[in-house]
């Protein structure tokens, strides 16, 4: 299976390279989370010296385009998705704001392309996190909950960036869908 990658952090990214390879998969395209991060440095370095024209609007309009290219490739080679959840479309962290690795797992399932969260939650405060709470408790929760226990929640969820992990629910992830 081929499985691409978006995180916008590089140690993260080899670190999921490795695992991948590791469970004998190939790596598909991993860049599209890092060069998001360095769009948005770029971008956040000219908000800083006074040129707001336009930025947060070219970060997001930036960071959906590689998502968009990242997902369609996917779907084209029979792959899937391991994405991180906690970046954000403008750049910023704002606790408030919904992270961007929902537009990644949105744009995924659309698509049909299998997709698995595998993030740090403990970076805010855990799967409880005001940020994040309404993902988890709504959906990874709840669809093992009855009345929807027989219904599969549309995406994987891993916690701690525990790729073997990820990669295994990823595979599982493909196998329904191709079953399906």
């Amino acid at each position: 299976m081929k499985i691409f990658v978006i995180d916008d952090q590089a140690d993260n990214i080899e670190a999921a390279k490795a695992a991948i390879a590791e469970a004998g998969h190939e790596v598909g395209d991993t860049t599209a989370g890092l060069h998001f991060a360095h769009n948005a440095v770029r971008l956040a370095n000219k908000l800083a010296n006074g040129d707001s024209r336009g930025v947060c609007d070219t970060v997001a309009d930036r960071l959906f385009d590689e998502i968009r290219r990242a997902v369609t490739r996917a779907k084209e080679q029979k792959g899937g998705v391991i994405t991180d959840l906690m970046f954000h479309n403008t750049g910023r962290r704002d606790p408030a704001m919904p992270p961007a690795g929902l537009l990644v797992v949105i744009e995924a399932i659309a698509a049909g392309v299998p997709v698995v969260i595998c993030t740090n939650a403990n970076e805010v405060g855990g799967h409880h996190a005001e940020a994040i709470s309404w993902i988890f408790d709504g959906y990874v929760w709840m669809f093992g909950r009855s009345p929807y226990k027989d219904t599969p929640c549309p995406f994987g969820w891993v916690e701690d960036k525990n790729w073997s992990e990820a990669i295994k629910l990823l595979v599982e992830r493909q196998a329904k869908i191709g079953a399906g």
